[in-house]
C-alpha cells in the first residue's frame, strides 16, 4: 500500500512540477563511441544506439559505450545525476572507471531490464575538472539498446526524469496489474456463487492472466525480484509470448458467454490449435535470441485470432445489437492505439516512446468491467423492484381484475368440470410407466402443459416383456386434440398387437389410414415413432417424428438412428390424413445390455432458453452421453436436470413426453 500511495503522488508530482533543468543538461543523446572488447573505441551512429546488436559477433556477447563529456561551470562542486534511460538488455555502468550502478543480471543468472530506466548518482568526488568519460558495459543477448535521450545532470532533474519513465513504462502496469487481479478475483467468486453465467468466469481468467501478462513490464519493481534461479528464456517464451495467446483464446470465449451464444466446437477446436501451434514453435525455441525472432512470426497468427470475434459480433449484430455495439466500443481503444504503437515505433522510430497498447488494453478491461456492472445492476434493481413493489402490483392488478373474474367465474367453474372430466377419461387411457420388466429397464417423463395432453404413448407388454414401443403427438391444441390422441391410442394399440407377425410397415400404413377414415374431417393428424423388440433386434419406424438416439454402454458414445442418405427417414410424414399413403420405412439395428434409447417428442428439442435458444438435438446428445452408467430412471433424471437447468426462467408452452428404453 505504501508503494502504491508513492506510485499516486508521484504521478501527480510528474504534472505539476515546472521546474525547467533543461539548461543544465550534459546531453548524451549523441557523441557516443563503442567498443567490443572494451579498449578500442570507435565511433557510433546516432540511430545506431537502437539496434546496438548488430554491432556485436553473432549478437551475443558485451559492448562497452562510451561518451566523453566536460561538466560546465554552474555544475562545478555538485553532486550529479545520471539519467540513461531505457537499456536492453543489462548494464554496468562507470565514470572515469568507477562504478556507480547495475540494472539487470548478465549471465549466468541473465535477465533483461528493458523496460527500467536507468538513473545514477554520480559523487562530486568522481568528476575531473575539465575531460570526464561515462561507460557503460551493456550485455546482448540477440538485442541490446540504448534509448529515451540520457543526460548528466542536477540529481533532481535526473531523478525527477527517471521517476517520470519508470513510472509509465513499469509502476503504472504494477497498477493495473493489481486491479486486474482484484477485479479477477472479484468476477471468479461471483462465478462460483452463480456457475451459470460462464461470463464471469471467462472475464476472471482474462483479468488474471493479465495481471500475470503485465509482469514483463513490472517484475523489476517487486522486492527481491527476479530471482537468481528464475530462467529470462523460460519467462519471456511463458508469460511474455504464450500469455497473450491465452488472453485472446479467453476473450473470444468471452465474447460468445456475454451475448449468450453457443460457439460451434469445430470453431472451438480451429482457434484452439491457431493457439497451439505458435506457443509450440515458441517453446521450440533453444535460445532467446532465436525466440526473439520466432516471436515476429507468430505475431501474425494472432490476427485471425483477432478477426474471429469481430465477425462474431457482425454476425450477432441483428440478435444482440446493445450487447454487440456495446462490446465492439470496449475494444475500440485497443485497436486504436495498437495502431498508434505500430506507427510511432516502427513508422516513425520513436523508441523513447512508451507503448500504449496496453493502456488502451486496460481501458478495455475497464469498459469491459462497466458492462459486467451494469448486466449485474439491472439484475439487482429487478430483484429490488420485485422485493419492494411486488405485493403493491398484485393488490393493484388483483382489484382491477376481481370484476372480471366475477362475471366469468361461473363460466370458469363450468369449464373445468368440462376440462377436469375429459382429464379423467384421458388418464384412463394412459398405462403407467410399466416397473420391473425381464428384458427391459424403461423411464418415462410426461408433462402436458395443461390437464389434456395431446401426446400419447404406448407400451406393449406380454408375459412380463416388452415388445414394443410408441410415442406420437397430435397437432393442435386443447379438448379437440385430446379427445383425437385417445381415438388414435386405441387404434395404435389395437393394430400393433393385431400385427405382430406382419412387416412393421404394414402395420404403420394400417394405423394411419384407419385413424383417417375414423376421424374423418377433423383436421388433426399425428407424428410419431413406432418400435417393435425381437429379442436383441429393434425395429423402428419414423412417422415424421425427431430423430431417435441410442447409446451404447461399452463406449458412453451417442448415435442417430437413421434412415441411408438415399431413402427417406420419414421426417416429413404426416399419419391420419385422408387421401394420404406414404410409404413406411422400417429401420432395424441390433443392442446390447445396457445401451439405451431415447424417444421424445419434438416440443422437448424445440423447448428454447431465455435468450431463444432451442435445447436442440445437439444438446439432447451431450445429455444423453452424459447420463452414466445408472438405470433408465438414473439416466432420464439427468437428462431432464440438464433440460430444466437449460430452459430455467422461460415458459415451456407445449407438452413434453421423454422415453428412455435400456436393455436388460
Amino acid at each position: 500500500m505504501k508503494k502504491f500511495l508513492l506510485a499516486l503522488s508521484l504521478a501527480f508530482s510528474l504534472f505539476v512540477s515546472c521546474t525547467n533543468y533543461e539548461e543544465m543538461r550534459i546531453d548524451l543523446s549523441t557523441g557516443w563511441e563503442y567498443s567490443i572488447d572494451g579498449a578500442s573505441y570507435k565511433a557510433i551512429p546516432d540511430q545506431q544506439l537502437s539496434k546496438l546488436e548488430d554491432l556485436v559477433p553473432h549478437k551475443i556477447g558485451f559492448i562497452w559505450l562510451r561518451h566523453s563529456f566536460t561538466v560546465p561551470p554552474q555544475l562545478n562542486s555538485e553532486d550529479l545525476g545520471v539519467y540513461l534511460g531505457r537499456i536492453t538488455m543489462a548494464d554496468e555502468t562507470r565514470v572515469n572507471g568507477l562504478f556507480i550502478g547495475t540494472t539487470g543480471k548478465f549471465r549466468p543468472a541473465e535477465f533483461s531490464a528493458w523496460n527500467i530506466p536507468r538513473y545514477y548518482a554520480i559523487s562530486k568526488k568522481l568528476i575531473n575538472p575539465e575531460n570526464n568519460f561515462i561507460t557503460i558495459k551493456i550485455w546482448c543477448d540477440g538485442e541490446a539498446s540504448l534509448v529515451s535521450n540520457p543526460f548528466i545532470g542536477l540529481p533532481e532533474d535526473a531523478r525527477l526524469t527517471y521517476a517520470r519513465e519508470s513510472f509509465w513504462n513499469s509502476k503504472i502496469y504494477l497498477i493495473f496489474a493489481f486491479f486486474s487481479f482484484v477485479i479477477g478475483f472479484y468476477h471468479l467468486v461471483i462465478f462460483l456463487r452463480r456457475r451459470v453465467e460462464k461470463e464471469n468466469l471467462t472475464f476472471s481468467i482474462i483479468n488474471i492472466v493479465n495481471a500475470l501478462y503485465l509482469s514483463v513490464m513490472y517484475i523489476f519493481e517487486i522486492p527481491n525480484f527476479p530471482p537468481d534461479n528464475l530462467s529470462f528464456l523460460w519467462f519471456q517464451k511463458i508469460f511474455s509470448c504464450t500469455l497473450p495467446f491465452v488472453i485472446v483464446f479467453f476473450t473470444t470465449t468471452f465474447v460468445f458467454n456475454f451475448l449468450k451464444e453457443t460457439e460451434k466446437f469445430q470453431f472451438m477446436l480451429a482457434r484452439l490449435i491457431f493457439s497451439l501451434i505458435p506457443v509450440s514453435l515458441i517453446f521450440m525455441s533453444v535460445d532467446y535470441p532465436t525466440l526473439h525472432q520466432m516471436v515476429q512470426y507468430t505475431t501474425f497468427f494472432l490476427i485471425p485470432l483477432i478477426i474471429y470475434p469481430l465477425v462474431v459480433f457482425i454476425k450477432n449484430f441483428k440478435k444482440h445489437p446493445s450487447h454487440s455495439v456495446a462490446l465492439l466500443i470496449g475494444f475500440v481503444p485497443t485497436v486504436i492505439l495498437a495502431i498508434s504503437d505500430i506507427v510511432i515505433h516502427y513508422g516513425l522510430k520513436l523508441n523513447d516512446m512508451t507503448y500504449f497498447a496496453q493502456f488502451g488494453w486496460m481501458l478495455t478491461i475497464i469498459v469491459l468491467l462497466y458492462l459486467m456492472a451494469g448486466r449485474f445492476a439491472n439484475a439487482r434493481n429487478q430483484a429490488e423492484y420485485l422485493n419492494k413493489n411486488l405485493e403493491k402490483e398484485v393488490s393493484n392488478r388483483t382489484d382491477r381484475l376481481s370484476e372480471s373474474m366475477k362475471m366469468l367465474e361461473d363460466e370458469r367453474n363450468k369449464s373445468l368440470e368440462d376440462l377436469r372430466l375429459a382429464e379423467h377419461v384421458q388418464q384412463t387411457f394412459y398405462q403407467k410407466e410399466p416397473q420391473a420388466l425381464s428384458n427391459w429397464d424403461t423411464a418415462l417423463y410426461f408433462k402436458p402443459v395443461s390437464g389434456i395432453s395431446r401426446d400419447l404413448y404406448d407400451f406393449f407388454i406380454n408375459n412380463n416383456n416388452l415388445y414394443g414401443a410408441g410415442l406420437f403427438e397430435i397437432s393442435g391444441n386443447g379438448i379437440a386434440s385430446g379427445l383425437v390422441s385417445m381415438l388414435a391410442k386405441t387404434i395404435i394399440d389395437q393394430k400393433f398387437k393385431e400385427g405382430f407377425g406382419e412387416k412393421l410397415s404394414s402395420v404403420m400404413s394400417s394405423i394411419n389410414s384407419t385413424i383417417a377414415q375414423t376421424k374423418g374431417n377433423i383436421p388433426n393428424y399425428l407424428t410419431g415413432s413406432l418400435l417393435r423388440i425381437k429379442g436383441d433386434i429393434i425395429e423402428y419406424i419414423n412417422g415424421g417424428s425427431s430423430k431417435l438416439y441410442m447409446r451404447r454402454e461399452s463406449t458412453g458414445k451417442v448415435a442417430s438412428i437413421q434412415a441411408p442418405a438415399n431413402v427417406s427417414d420419414g421426417s416429413s410424414i404426416q399419419l391420419g390424413i385422408p387421401g394420404q399413403y406414404p410409404e413406411f420405412k422400417t429401420l432395424k439395428f441390433s443392442m446390447q445390455k445396457d445401451d439405451c434409447l431415447i424417444l421424445y417428442t419434438s416440443s422437448f428439442a424445440e423447448a428454447e432458453n431465455s435468450y431463444g435458444v432451442p435445447f436442440g438435438s445437439e444438446k439432447i446428445i451431450r445429455a444423453l452421453a452424459s447420463s452414466g452408467k445408472g438405470n433408465a430412471q438414473d439416466k432420464l433424471k439427468t437428462i431432464m436436470d440438464i433440460f430444466n437447468l437449460y430452459t430455467a426462467g422461460t415458459n415451456i408452452k407445449d407438452d413434453i413426453t421423454v422415453i428412455i428404453l435400456q436393455k436388460k
